[in-house]
C-alpha cells in the first residue's frame, strides 16, 4: 500500500480516538461510583523555572486577597509584571507548588492531576530534576507551577513525586 493510502486510512482513525478521548472525560465534581476518586479539570495559569519564590511552597488560593500578594512575591524577579491573571475565584482556586532555589537549570514542576477524594483534593505533582548526562544553565532556577481548577472545598493535600530526567 502506499504511504498516501495509508495516511489516508489513519486520519479517520484518530478522529474516532480523539471524539471517543473527549467521551470518556470526567465532569470536574463528578465522583466515581462507590466514592472512588475522581479526577478534577485542571488548566495551568503559570509555569516556569524562574520565579521569586526562593523557599519551597505549595499554595491553595482562594480569593484575590491571597492571590495579589503571593504573585507580588512569585513575579519578584520581574518587576514589570505587575498583576497577576485575570481569575474568577466564584469559579476557580488555585493550587501552586514551587520547589525554592535550585542550584542550576534543568529543575522543572508539574501539577500533572488533581483527584477528589472523599471530602477533600490530592494535587499530585512531578519534580524533574537533571540526572549527570544533562547539560543544563549554569544559574540558580527556581521552578513553579500555578493551576486553577473549579472551586472546591475540604483540604487539599499534596503528594510529589521526584524524578530523575536522565537527558539521553
Amino acid at each position: 500500500m502506499s504511504g498516501a493510502y495509508q495516511k489516508k486510512r489513519l486520519i479517520p482513525l484518530l478522529l474516532i480516538g480523539i471524539v471517543a478521548a473527549g467521551a470518556c472525560a470526567v465532569h470536574p465534581r463528578a465522583v466515581a461510583p462507590g466514592g472512588r476518586a475522581a479526577e478534577v479539570l485542571l488548566e495551568t495559569v503559570y509555569q516556569s523555572s524562574h520565579s521569586g519564590l526562593r523557599e519551597e511552597v505549595t499554595r491553595v488560593i482562594h480569593d484575590e486577597a491571597e492571590a495579589a500578594p503571593f504573585f507580588r512575591q512569585l513575579m519578584a524577579h520581574r518587576p514589570e509584571a505587575t498583576d497577576f491573571p485575570a481569575v474568577d475565584f466564584d469559579r476557580w482556586m488555585l493550587l501552586a507548588v514551587g520547589l525554592g532555589s535550585r542550584r542550576n537549570g534543568g529543575y522543572t514542576v508539574e501539577i500533572t492531576r488533581v483527584v477528589q477524594e472523599g471530602d477533600g483534593l490530592v494535587a499530585y505533582y512531578v519534580e524533574k530534576e537533571p540526572g549527570p548526562n544533562c547539560i543544563v544553565a549554569q544559574v540558580i532556577s527556581h521552578p513553579v507551577h500555578v493551576v486553577k481548577i473549579p472551586v472546591r472545598t475540604g483540604t487539599v493535600h499534596f503528594h510529589g513525586e521526584k524524578v530523575v530526567d536522565d537527558c539521553r
